[in-house]
């Protein structure tokens, strides 16, 4: 007689095993992508990074320098005291310009005769502007045989200000003399220069 146990290789058991291996290696590929993607990856760098990069760690960027400031222009008058020595002249009141560059102070204004009465040169003087406004000038001139010399203090603003100081000069004979000067100013008008045609 024929048993009617059906066989140990029949198809539905055959399909089944072959059904088993298919999860089994798509399981297996699935883990393995899991994996891949748990390890950290190391991405390599691009040219734009790479500049970037570059730019980075170079040296720290220098500040600009910064343009020149245009010179600050001062005009006033100076007045000083009449020399006792010197009776045919009188107490002397002229103009001054002074110009201020970079910290550093300048001025000039007309030198004259013992009488007063004629232009011999002009007395210049040098010194600083601090940060604060003080300003300190001093100056040397010459006439005939007796030389001279100015020693003046102050504040300058941008809106103007005051010089203060004395005068001395020495001559022939141990001749010799002081008086005290003062001067104001205000800022000078600026010169607007025609484009030429």
């Amino acid at each position: 007689m024929r048993s009617n146990t059906p066989s140990s290789n029949t198809p539905s058991k055959l399909a089944f095993s072959a059904a088993s291996r298919c999860v089994t290696a798509v399981a297996a590929a699935l883990a393995t992508a899991l994996a891949a993607q748990a390890q950290p990856q190391q991405l390599q760098p691009t040219p734009q990074t790479q500049d970037r990069l570059q730019i980075q760690e170079g040296p720290p960027m220098r500040p600009e320098p910064q343009a020149p400031q245009a010179p600050r222009r001062y005009r006033g008058m100076i007045v000083c005291e009449k020399m006792a020595d010197t009776p045919n002249t009188d107490i002397l009141h002229v103009p001054l310009d002074l110009v201020v560059r970079e910290g550093n102070a300048e001025f000039a204004r007309p030198t004259f005769n013992a009488t007063g009465t004629r232009v011999t040169g002009s007395e210049l003087g040098f010194g600083t502007l601090d940060a604060d406004g003080k300003v300190h000038l001093t100056s040397q001139w010459s006439f005939r045989d007796f030389a001279f010399h100015g020693d003046y203090v102050g504040t300058l603003t941008a809106t103007g200000g005051t010089i203060s100081g004395t005068q001395t000069w020495q001559g022939p004979n141990n001749v010799h003399g002081s008086r005290s000067c003062h001067a104001a100013l205000v800022p000078a008008p600026k010169v607007e220069h025609a484009a030429q045609q």
